[in-house]
């Protein structure tokens, strides 16, 4: 009888603590893991941090059950100060969740180092397709990734598209990605791959990479890079006049701040790939509104991903709350973050499948010609849409062992 009530006492207290923890609110620290300086900075860095706050501030405004703050960090693309700075924020900073990483090598680590401490991973800014492949966690959702990137751009091999394809990659594990899956759309669109060239991060000179590229019988150069070395590419394609004998480029990461980089005379006719664009709707004109008042440019997908994804996990961490669930449980918050499809502001309609890669639409660009571009930033064209289900690899073909 004894050991009965001492049983019953400690459920009861273990139920009173949890009440009393919810007496106060609950609260949540985002980690923004960045490159403020690199490569990447302009496509994701400052412009992710502020993307995360408006998401943030929304969410208090829309009476948000949880008290939320941020931290940044530099990981200087390096996998090893990357994983350094996600282990000390896990054990002994406070963070429950992080967000952005583009370099893909970073972006793997942290992976495997939030599953092991329970967390979260938003991973908007990294495009390997091993996050949600072979390498999935169930603590982890990506919001886009080399197969998207490539599916739009790979429908050009179709039928009356072009058929031969010399591909300019970065060595690292993006690039050699991305090529891979570019090359395998391609050959099952009816094209065919002629040639390639890998080149290190932050090269400076792609003189040898592109005459090899102009010298070979490819009608399309694909740059299967990113950052300011897809800037530095474009620019020489531009100085070597590559296209002169009529080869087409195509960029698969190309994102708005890389074409303002190069302005239109340069960047004109580009084909590229990205499923958010600041004026397509009454909607993402709002959000870049906002966005661009604080960073005087336009925002970008990456960066609308780092809304858009902290956004859907704060809402998820409101359900658990309100279910008496702990919030800094990962892989609950990953779990609930899955149910249900939504519409998002930025990306409309939106799911998150058992991999953890997101669906939603994606979109086909052409950049307008100096003449055709009426106001600042104006610098898309759509020409295609893609639907979410045909921008990401069938389910049943994923590496992902998460049931």
């Amino acid at each position: 009888m004894w050991n009965i009530l001492r049983l019953i006492s400690v459920i009861l207290g273990s139920a009173l603590c949890w009440t009393g923890a919810f007496a106060q609110s609950p609260a949540i620290k985002i980690g923004v893991l960045t490159d403020l300086q690199s490569v990447f900075s302009d496509a994701s860095g400052l412009g992710s941090v502020t993307a995360t706050e408006l998401a943030i501030e929304d969410y208090k405004a829309a009476g948000g059950k949880i008290a939320v703050s941020t931290i940044v960090a530099d990981y200087q693309n390096k996998p090893d100060i990357g994983s350094n700075i996600a282990r000390e924020w896990y054990d002994i900073g406070g963070v429950d969740a992080i967000v952005d990483v583009a370099n893909s090598s970073v972006a793997i680590a942290v992976s495997e180092i939030t599953q092991q401490k329970n967390k979260v991973f938003l991973a908007t800014a990294p495009a390997t397709s091993q996050l949600t492949g072979e390498m999935c966690s169930p603590n982890t959702v990506q919001w886009y990734d080399n197969f998207m990137l490539a599916s739009a751009i790979s429908l050009g091999a179709r039928a009356d598209g072009p058929k031969k394809w010399f591909f300019v990659s970065a060595d690292y594990a993006f690039g050699r990605d991305l090529q891979r899956i570019a090359t395998s759309l391609i050959e099952k669109n009816g094209g065919k791959v002629v040639g390639s060239a890998r080149h290190p991060l932050g090269v400076a000179d792609f003189s040898s990479f592109l005459l090899a590229a102009g010298s070979s019988d490819a009608d399309v150069i694909a740059l299967a890079n990113a950052g300011s070395d897809v800037v530095t590419a474009i620019k020489q394609v531009n100085e070597f006049q590559i296209t002169r004998g009529g080869k087409r480029v195509v960029a698969f990461l190309a994102p708005i701040n890389t074409i303002n980089a190069l302005g239109l005379p340069v960047a004109q006719d580009l084909i590229i790939t990205e499923p958010f664009y600041w004026d397509l709707n009454d909607k993402t004109r709002e959000f870049a509104s906002r966005y661009f008042a604080r960073m005087k440019r336009m925002p970008n997908f990456v960066q609308a991903g780092a809304y858009s994804a902290v956004a859907r996990y704060l809402a998820s961490l409101d359900k658990l709350v309100s279910e008496r669930k702990d919030p800094k449980d990962g892989k609950a918050a990953i779990k609930q973050m899955k149910q249900g499809s939504w519409s998002d502001s930025l990306f409309g309609d939106s799911s998150i499948r058992k991999d953890g890669r997101v669906i939603h639409d994606t979109y086909l660009f052409q950049i307008k010609k100096p003449a055709e571009s009426s106001k600042a930033w104006d610098y898309h064209k759509k020409v295609g849409t893609v639907s979410g289900n045909d921008a990401a690899l069938p389910i049943e073909e994923s590496l992902c062992k998460l049931q």
